[in-house]
This record gives C-alpha cells, structure tokens and sequence, in this order.
C-alpha cells in the first residue's frame, strides 16, 4: 500500500482523528488490501462488498463491521477522493447496550455489605441517580483507598 497508506495516514492526522483510530483504520486497510492483493485505486463497490462479506463470515461482530466500513469510506472518500465508490456500502447496525440495573434485593445486600454509613449512602446516591455498575465500584474502590490512611 506503499505511497497510499502514507497519504491515508497524512490526510489522518489533518484531521485530528484519535492516535487508536489512525492506527485502526490504517490496520483495516491494509487487511483490505492484502485480502485482495490489489491497489484500492484498482477496485471498487464490489470489491469493498465481497470483503465486507467475507469478515461477515469469518465471525466479525458488529463493531468490527462499523469500523472496516469506516476505514473504508474514509480510504475512498478523503484519500482517494471517489466518494461515489462508497456512498452506497451501509453502515452496519451495532446493537445498544443496555446498562445492568441491580433489583432491590441486590442493592439491598451491597448496602449490607458496606461498613462505613457514608459509602452506604454514597452508593444509594450513585444508584438513585442511575450511574452505572462499572463506575460505581470503581468510586467506592476510590472512596474506599482514601479511607485507609
């Protein structure tokens, strides 16, 4: 992909995409391109088609469909400046994920389990207001470091 992944990657960074981005779409484009051992500038809609196929069948998620999808739009539509090529290959669905929501007597007996009233009610707090599992225990791993000195 020689002198094309260098243009990709200046026309990345004119853009100010994020470090993981750049890198990711360069990645997906160069498995693009090895898949089908031809210049990007020598295919077209089919091509991106049957590649795009091709992870499907492999067992690619979702989120890897969005991202391929991506990099190549962004391959044919900035680099190579042929916008037409890409403008009917769809993005794919990727599910919402919806966050986990304690029951009552989950909540109940993670407050039981809580020493200090302050964290007890610290939690409460955190789950009237809806914040999710993940941030939660990591604010009482937070709350609960500071405590011991």
């Amino acid at each position: 992909m020689g002198e094309l992944y260098n243009r990709m990657s200046r026309d990345l960074k004119l853009r100010n995409l994020a470090a993981t981005t750049h890198k990711e779409y360069l990645r997906c484009c160069c498995h693009f391109v090895r898949y089908h051992m031809k210049s990007p500038a020598q295919m077209g809609e089919s091509a991106i088609k049957e590649y795009l196929a091709h992870l499907l069948l492999k067992g690619a998620g979702p989120e890897t469909m969005k991202m391929n999808v991506a990099a190549l739009k962004f391959l044919y539509g900035v680099t190579l400046d042929r916008q037409k090529v890409v403008e009917r290959i769809p993005w794919p669905k990727v599910p919402h994920r919806i966050p986990d929501i304690l029951s009552g007597s989950e909540m109940e007996a993670l407050l039981k389990a809580v020493s200090s009233l302050v964290a007890a009610m610290a939690m409460t707090t955190a789950y009237a207001a809806g914040l999710r599992i993940r941030r939660r225990t990591r604010c009482a791993k937070r709350f609960s470091a500071r405590r011991r000195w």
